[in-house]
């Protein structure tokens, strides 16, 4: 009887096996902030209505900074931790820094002396991959947030056209928003085996870039 259900075990372990591809990660990853003159991060708490605008505006005032990336910590704040059920385990759960989107949510154009701004208050739904018929419930309890939800942001940027940068002239200044996520990682397992990784994606904030347009004449 043992021995029936060592061998019912090892087949169920090579068919999920079989079932097994190759888990694509985001697509595009952030700077680190400090490692890149041009990116600046900025953490705030969405949760106590504060506004990031300001504090967007003023890390424009560089001009080396091309682009500002803001993120909710409460948002970013996940309780990783070990979740079963009756078939699978989630284990080794990992936070894999932050990620953005190539997607653009918002889009404006000023001229110069002009102030343009955005906000974001919804963005797209977090979701996971996962090539094991793992429940949603279960890799939800592991990575600590509802991997099927759409967060709400209270997100905003603020930013001054100047009228030159450098020696050269500008004509337009375009602002534009991006997500940006918290990635996760995890390992599946049947019984002890590991059978199969796992990815998470959170909406935490959002990338602000902007882009010159130059006169002619300069």
């Amino acid at each position: 009887m043992g021995r029936n259900a060592n061998c019912h075990r090892c087949l169920t372990l090579v068919l999920l096996a079989v079932l097994v591809t190759a888990i694509a990660p985001a697509r595009l990853a952030l700077a680190d902030d400090g490692q890149s003159p041009s990116t600046v991060q900025i953490v705030f708490d969405g949760s106590a209505n504060g506004s990031s605008a300001a504090s967007v505006h003023e890390a424009f005032r560089d001009p080396k900074v091309s682009r500002v990336v803001v993120v909710d910590k409460a948002l970013a704040r996940a309780m990783l931790a070990e979740a079963s059920s009756l078939l699978f385990t989630i284990r080794n759960v990992r936070e894999n820094g932050l990620l953005t989107s190539v997607s653009r949510c918002s889009v404006v154009d000023g001229k110069p002396l002009m102030t343009v701004g955005m906000s974001q208050f919804k963005g797209p739904r977090n979701s996971y991959a996962c090539d094991a018929p793992v429940p949603v419930s279960l890799v939800s309890a592991a990575v600590g947030f509802d991997v099927t939800a759409i967060e709400s942001l209270n997100v905003a940027a603020e930013a001054g056209v100047p009228m030159t940068v450098g020696r050269r002239g500008v004509s337009s200044m375009r602002l534009t928003s991006t997500p940006v996520y918290g990635y996760y990682s995890y390992d599946v397992c049947f019984g002890q085996n590991r059978i199969v990784a796992g990815t998470a994606r959170r909406l935490v904030g959002i990338c602000f870039q902007r882009d010159f347009s130059f006169r002619s004449d300069d």
